[in-house]
């Protein structure tokens, strides 16, 4: 279960898009690896998805399983226009 989610800034944008990651979880309960789910993405700015991946390594936390291997996880953002 995660525990915190990520913070996020105000992005630029012209529309709104989505973005989803796969998030690895390691037993401590720390993000490990993430990549982006080409089939659920709609925005096009590698910038802010490669800004939100690192904000995700960093901020992010799930509970600790101790013993347990790398869990995969989906992570999806909903990110709204800017007018």
């Amino acid at each position: 279960m995660r525990l915190n989610n990520v913070t996020l800034p105000s992005y630029e944008s012209d529309f709104d898009c989505r973005i989803g990651f796969k998030v690895q979880v390691n037993a401590e309960g720390e993000v490990v690896g993430v990549r982006k789910i080409k089939s659920l993405t709609t925005c096009t700015d590698d910038r802010t998805i490669n800004n939100i991946m690192e904000r995700i390594k960093k901020e992010v936390r799930y509970n600790k399983a101790p013993g347990a291997g790398i869990v995969e996880m989906n992570y999806t953002f909903d990110l709204k226009a800017r007018n």
